[in-house]
């Protein structure tokens, strides 16, 4: 039995568990694709050596952790994706519990691309990411598998919208009010993402950790999508130079992203539970 057998980690993946830029390019999204700095991944490994269990969640879907995240760290618990609409073993195959948006999240997609030409829409699946409506300042996402939003099977799991701070900042506030069936979260200057309402990164968390068996849910967090996972969790870390908003909240900073965020939780923690069993 060791001192992390009763805990289960969900960290988050992008400036969270990653941090240091990767020369080699960009990711899917054009942006600039960051990689997990090696005390994270040495700091894991005997976190799991010590009876933990650890696992990422992430916006990210099942795709991204196969072509990327899999490749650089091996969570031992489901993964929490698609801000916890998904919850999936990779090592057996199994749906843990996929918690898809109504029909009526197609009606909502449609009234965004008619009233918000300047934003981009891309549609989520567990299996698949299609982009059901460019922007014609969008250079990027029209490369990707695109469709038009009829032609794109439903259920979906989560719609991400992409556009300018000022278009995403509009958006926002007009989902919440007109759209109270669905959870909309910005999760950053240029991005609103929505799930169905209910689904976030901390009732996936907290129910991946009962249904595990694990009392004691950590979870290491950096931005806005990452709060509820952070509220719900036993121990809570944020990034030091996560987001403002969310470092402002009181919860335990650790080290920056680029310097081993997840690596500090770990050890902060081991001292804790070390000395709550003196």
């Amino acid at each position: 039995m060791g001192i992390f057998s009763d805990v289960l980690l969900c960290s988050d993946y992008d400036n969270t568990l990653t941090g240091i830029v990767d020369p080699a390019g960009l990711d899917e999204n054009g942006d600039v694709r960051l990689l997990i700095p090696e005390d994270n991944i040495r700091e894991i490994e005997r976190f799991k050596a010590e009876g933990g269990l650890f696992t990422v969640s992430s916006g990210r879907a099942r795709s991204y952790y196969k072509d990327v995240i899999s490749k650089s760290v091996t969570p031992n618990a489901p993964l929490i994706l698609g801000n916890g609409a998904d919850i999936y073993d990779p090592e057996t195959g199994e749906d843990v519990l996929v918690r898809a948006m109504d029909d009526g999240a197609l009606a909502m997609a449609k009234d965004v691309i008619a009233k918000f030409p300047q934003i981009t829409v891309e549609a989520h699946r567990t299996d698949v990411i299609c982009v059901i409506y460019n922007a014609p300042w969008d250079e990027f996402h029209c490369k990707n598998f695109c469709l038009p939003p009829d032609e794109f099977a439903t259920p979906w799991t989560k719609i991400v919208f992409v556009g300018p701070k000022e278009e995403i900042s509009r958006l926002v506030p007009y989902l919440r009010e007109n759209y109270p069936g669905f959870n909309a979260v910005h999760s950053s200057d240029v991005v609103c993402e929505t799930q169905a309402l209910g689904v976030t990164k901390g009732t996936a968390a907290r129910y991946l950790a009962d249904r595990l068996g694990r009392g004691t849910l950590v979870c290491v967090g950096d931005s806005p999508n990452d709060i509820e996972m952070l509220q719900e969790a036993d121990y809570a870390f944020v990034a030091a130079d996560g987001k403002e908003s969310v470092r402002s909240m009181g919860f335990t900073l650790a080290a920056p992203c680029t310097e081993g965020t997840v690596a500090d939780a770990i050890r902060k923690l081991r001292a804790i539970l070390t000395e709550k069993q003196a």
